[in-house]
Parts: C-alpha cells; sequence; structure tokens
C-alpha cells in the first residue's frame, strides 16, 4: 500500500473511513441507517460484527441514508441527502488538513514498513524451508504477520485505553504518531 495523493483519498480508504467514524454522530447515523432503527449512543468496543453492503445491490428496500451513502461510496456523488452531505464535508475537511494528510502519511508509511518487515521475515523462513516452495509461502505468510503485527499493536493499545476509561485517547492515538509511541511506551505495549 502507499501513500495515496490527498486528491485521491475517498471515504472507501479505510484510514479515511475510520477517521470520519470517529464523529459519533456520523457513526450514529450510519448504524441507524444500516439497521433500520434509532440508536440511543454509540460506544467503542473489541467486539466486532461484520456487515456487508453492496452498493450494487438490488434486493430489498434500504434507508434512503444508507442508499444515498453507498451511491457516494461508489462514486463520490452526492445525492440530495443531509447525510452523505455531512460526511463529505467531513472527508474534504480531512483532506485539507495538513496535521491529518501528514499523520495519514505516517500511518500509511508505517503499514508499509510493518509489511516490508514481514515480507523480509517471510522470504528468510522461505529461504531456509527451500528456495521453490519456500517462496510462496514466505512471501503470504510475512504479510499476514506484518499485517497482523500491526492490527494488534493498535487493537491491544485500544483496549488498554478502554479498560483504564481512556477511550477518548484513542483519536489523538490514530491520529498523532509521536502521541501513539507514547502511549505504548507508557502502557508498555509493544
Amino acid at each position: 500500500m502507499t501513500v495515496k495523493a490527498r486528491t485521491d483519498l475517498r471515504i472507501t480508504d479505510d484510514y479515511m473511513f475510520g477517521t470520519v467514524m470517529l464523529d459519533t454522530g456520523i457513526c450514529r447515523e450510519l448504524i441507524e441507517a444500516v439497521l433500520g432503527e434509532p440508536v440511543d449512543r454509540v460506544e467503542l468496543s473489541t467486539r466486532q460484527r461484520i456487515v456487508v453492503l453492496s452498493s450494487k445491490g438490488t434486493t430489498g428496500e434500504v434507508d434512503r441514508r444508507l442508499d444515498a451513502f453507498l451511491g457516494y461510496m461508489e462514486d463520490d456523488r452526492i445525492q440530495v441527502d443531509d447525510f452523505t452531505r455531512k460526511v463529505d464535508r467531513e472527508v474534504r475537511r480531512l483532506r485539507e488538513s495538513d496535521d491529518w494528510y501528514g499523520e495519514y502519511m505516517n500511518f500509511q508509511r508505517r503499514i508499509d514498513d510493518a509489511i516490508a518487515e514481514g515480507r523480509a521475515e517471510g522470504r528468510a523462513e522461505g529461504r531456509a524451508e527451500g528456495l521453490v516452495e519456500g517462496r510462496a509461502e514466505g512471501r503470504a505468510e510475512g504479510l499476514v504477520e506484518g499485517r497482523s503485527a500491526v492490527e494488534d499493536l493498535y487493537a491491544r493499545l485500544a483496549q488498554a485505553l478502554v479498560e483504564r476509561g481512556r477511550a477518548d485517547e484513542l483519536m489523538a492515538a490514530l491520529t498523532n504518531h509521536e502521541y501513539r509511541d507514547m502511549l505504548l511506551a507508557e502502557l508498555g505495549i509493544s
């Protein structure tokens, strides 16, 4: 994965989507549109539930906000919908923020570094196991291990902050690598 130009960043990019969804109002409204029912509040949880949405689906009725949001995800078109306009304003605000873009670039570089490190480890294992068979397996395992290591590190940081009643520091940890590194050291997470 490489760093994208700020004009190429869309709501479909993981880092952009995650940052936009840190706005609990936007996050709550999207969850309401997906579930089709009101949501009182949004809380951080280490539990996950995967919901697959398709902008190309044609079966069944969906909430108008969700329909407009899926269209926006498909091609950045903004329909006459307050929610989608709100999301688009936040995406544009983030794209224009030098601080946010700098954090995005640092985040992407850290992921790239972790992937490269994982690839290097995978290659070393692959050579030891055999040139032909080791190359294919080592690269795949290295990628998975590198990504998994990064994901595990951030999950442990999030869990530690939530357990200590410091969930409000998550946004700063996600967007400021120096603060995140300080928290990782403070909490003894490596």
